[in-house]
């Protein structure tokens, strides 16, 4: 059995390609309107078979934008944008940040991973250091100030970790040493980035679950929570698609005021997985009517994806998991969540998801 950690697993840290644009604008695009209370946003991957050009990036983003989103998630595991002590590599970052926020309008959550899902994401030198050492703290400032030229005012949401409740439920003697760390780190962007919103990201599962308390102490100083929801059990297998009706108003009680940002919400399509084209339509549906729901207290939704991954993506991905090759319903889930197959076909879960974005005035 696959243990319980595996399943809430984000896939937004270890892709090969996400949006990876050029800064330059295409003839054609438009900025978008000014925001409003509710962003609907959108994970943009591209169709990944045959292997995406530069222009089916420039597709993807604007399918999403026809389709009413307003808003994009965007992340980097820290060792991704510092691999060496003091060397960065910040242009895949920059670009992204620059078009999907200057250029197209959307408003970005943006999350730096220093633990992501199942694992630690640290420079290979400071994996050794607990959170909260000076060094550790001192290096996450010099990242937040070497990306500062690029973290722009549409930048509105920053996640310091994500889906933390999953790993420090295996690591349970570290919960108090990271939050030593995350309340630096959000002292510092306060201080740097006054417009931006601060979350220790979780999941929907660790809001309500068994950790709750912890995580609710984890995020005793954000400003909101960053969470992530997929309506599953700890294999993978897919829950009613009316869940969304039950968990919205449980996910607003346990959060106790605080806004919600949900980075990612999804449903598998995979019948291995109790799941099925027409139950993520639904599903979305009812996404959409729980969100009505909220009044105002979910300002932003992201969907979680455009696009399927590919085969070896999702095998690939195993591995970044800890989990074993034989690990199927897991590979079934990873690779089933998009709204279009991996090839570009719409799923019916787009048609109802640009249906009912219209019906709810998406873009507000």
């Amino acid at each position: 059995m696959i243990k319980r950690k595996l399943a809430t697993v984000s896939v937004l840290g270890i892709l090969p390609v996400a949006v990876f644009l050029i800064a330059s604008k295409p003839a054609g695009t438009e900025p978008s309107p000014p925001r409003a209370e509710r962003v609907l946003a959108m994970c943009i991957y591209p169709r990944l078979i045959p292997p995406p050009t530069p222009q089916d990036f420039y597709d993807a983003v604007s399918l999403t934008y026809d389709a009413g989103a307003r808003g994009a998630i965007l992340h980097y595991n820290w060792k991704e944008l510092e691999p060496a002590p003091g060397k960065y590599t910040l242009e895949k970052a920059a670009d992204e940040l620059n078009y999907l926020g200057n250029t197209r309008g959307f408003e970005i959550q943006f999350t730096v991973a220093v633990v992501d899902t199942a694992s630690r994401q640290m420079p290979p030198d400071l994996l050794r250091l607990p959170y909260n050492s000076p060094e550790v703290k001192q290096r996450f400032r010099k990242l937040l100030d070497v990306l500062k030229p690029h973290l722009n005012q549409h930048m509105k949401y920053f996640a310091v970790g994500n889906e933390l409740d999953t790993y420090f439920g295996e690591h349970p003697d570290e919960w108090s040493i990271y939050k030593d760390f995350y309340e630096d780190a959000l002292a510092y962007l306060h201080s740097n980035f006054p417009w931006v919103k601060v979350s220790a990201g979780v999941t929907f599962d660790g809001t309500t679950g068994r950790h709750a308390a912890k995580v609710a102490d984890l995020n005793a100083a954000s400003d909101v929570y960053v969470m992530t929801y997929y309506p599953v059990n700890g294999e993978f297998v897919a829950r009613r698609p009316t869940a969304p009706l039950t968990d919205f108003p449980r996910m607003i009680a346990s959060t106790k005021g605080r806004p919600i940002v949900l980075r990612e919400v999804g449903f598998p399509t995979s019948p291995i997985l109790n799941g099925s084209e027409e139950k993520q339509a639904e599903f979305i549906g009812h996404v959409f009517e729980a969100w009505k729901g909220a009044n105002g207290r979910i300002p932003f939704l992201s969907y979680f994806a455009l696009h399927d991954l590919s085969e070896q993506i999702c095998s690939n991905m195993l591995g970044y998991y800890n989990a074993p090759p034989s690990a199927i319903k897991m590979k079934e889930f990873l690779c089933s969540l998009g709204l279009r197959k991996a090839d570009g076909t719409p799923k019916l879960g787009w048609k109802a998801f640009v249906e009912d974005a219209k019906a709810n005035g998406f873009p507000q």
